[in-house]
C-alpha cells in the first residue's frame, strides 16, 4: 500500500514512516526505524527504491492476439536448441538498451590512503547519450558482436546486420525476423 493511503504526505515508506504507521495500527507496541531498517535488510526489500518499467498494450487491447505472439516466441526459444544442433540454424534475440549516458568526471579518481577513502569527483560532462544492442545466441546463451554506439536508424541497423554478418559460419542460412516491436528496426539471425 502507498503511503499515500495512508494519509503520509510522502511517496515512499521510509524506516522511520514504516516504524511509525506499524505503532498507529497496533500492529506492534514499539519498534525502533533500526529495526524496520534491519527487517527490510534482511528480507532484502527496498520501499524506498523504484525503476520504470512498460507493458506492452497489446496485452490489454488485444490478450488473445498477444497470448499468440508470446507463444511463437517462446516456441521459437524452445526450438533454438534443436535447430542449432540439428540445422545449423542460430536463433538470435536482439534487443536495445536506449538513453544510456555517456558521463566522463571532471578529474580523476584519487585512491584510498591510510584514513580515507577512494574519493569520486561528483561534477561530469555530458557526452550525449548511447544505445546498447545486444545479440543473445539463444541455443548457446552467449550474447554475441553486441554494439554500442548513437543511435541512426536504418545506419545503425545496417551496421548491426554487418557485425552479425560477420559472426556466420560456413553454410548457414539466413532467416529474417522482427523483435516484436514496432520501434525497432527489423532485425536477422543466422
Amino acid at each position: 500500500m502507498p503511503p499515500a493511503d495512508s494519509g503520509r504526505a510522502v511517496t515512499h515508506w521510509t524506516p522511520e514512516e514504516l516504524a511509525d504507521e506499524v505503532i498507529k495500527r497496533r500492529i506492534v507496541e514499539s519498534i525502533s526505524a533500526t529495526t524496520v531498517r534491519t527487517l527490510l535488510h534482511e528480507a532484502d526489500l527496498k520501499p524506498h527504491r523504484s525503476r520504470y518499467w512498460l507493458n506492452s498494450k497489446d496485452k490489454k487491447e488485444d490478450p488473445e492476439a498477444f497470448a499468440q505472439q508470446v507463444q511463437v516466441v517462446c516456441d521459437c526459444y524452445l526450438e533454438a536448441s534443436d535447430l542449432y544442433f540439428e540445422y545449423h540454424t542460430h536463433v538470435v534475440s536482439v534487443d536495445e538498451m536506449t538513453g544510456i549516458q555517456a558521463l566522463e568526471r571532471i578529474a580523476p579518481t584519487k585512491p584510498m590512503v591510510p584514513g580515507y577513502v577512494e574519493s569520486r569527483e561528483f561534477e561530469y560532462m555530458r557526452h550525449g547519450t548511447l544505445t546498447l544492442i545486444g545479440n543473445f545466441h539463444v541455443a548457446t546463451g552467449r550474447v554475441i558482436s553486441p554494439t554500442l554506439g548513437a543511435c541512426r536508424g536504418g545506419d545503425r541497423s545496417r551496421r548491426d546486420r554487418a557485425s552479425l554478418e560477420r559472426r556466420r559460419f560456413a553454410g548457414q542460412s539466413e532467416h529474417d525476423f522482427c523483435t516484436g516491436s514496432g520501434r525497432h528496426a527489423p532485425r536477422y539471425a543466422y
